[in-house]
């Protein structure tokens, strides 16, 4: 089974908007792969599925054309942050 070639940067793009995971086009194809499978019943929804994202979409930056949200870094409450990196460097 194979994916459509056309399909692999929208599914990058997907996995970027959707779940802020930057996926390489051969773990986006594997998508694509698994989105086939379930519509033609070769496996089923409840069962379990790993897949390996084998790259980094970093080197494909021309793929990713998505706006992710920006943080408000005024909102951060940077004193708890340093308190609990204080905590976790004693533990």
């Amino acid at each position: 089974m194979a994916c459509p070639e056309e399909h692999i940067i929208p599914w990058m793009r997907r996995a970027s908007a959707l779940e802020g995971i930057s996926l390489c086009p051969e773990s986006a194809a594997c998508l694509g792969v698994l989105e086939r499978a379930l519509l033609e019943g070769h496996i089923r929804r409840e069962e379990t599925v790993v897949l390996y994202n084998t790259g980094a979409a970093q080197k494909y930056v021309e793929a990713i054309g998505v706006e992710l949200p920006r943080l408000d870094h005024r909102a951060v409450d940077w004193e708890v942050i340093e308190k609990s990196r204080a905590v976790t460097a004693r533990a």
